[in-house]
């Protein structure tokens, strides 16, 4: 989310450019927040997936090489 032109740089960019004047966001800003917003959606529901799909077995390997474990945060 965050190397190359990624979601992070993106929001980034569009948080600057909209405190550079007084003025509301312009529709192209409104609709270019939509789709970052729904990319990074998509983007948090594959890490989801991917925690869900993999953890456990990443967890049982590094207990047994006895290296803390990582944990769900609430």
């Amino acid at each position: 989310m965050n190397y190359g032109i990624r979601i992070n740089n993106r929001l980034a960019f569009l948080l600057y450019d909209s405190q550079r004047g007084d003025y509301p966001p312009t529709e192209q800003a409104v609709a270019f927040f939509q789709e970052v917003r729904e990319e990074l959606s998509a983007t948090l529901r594959a890490l989801e997936d991917a925690k869900a799909t993999y953890l456990g077995a990443i967890n049982e390997k590094v207990s047994a090489l006895g290296i803390p474990m990582i944990s769900e945060q609430p």
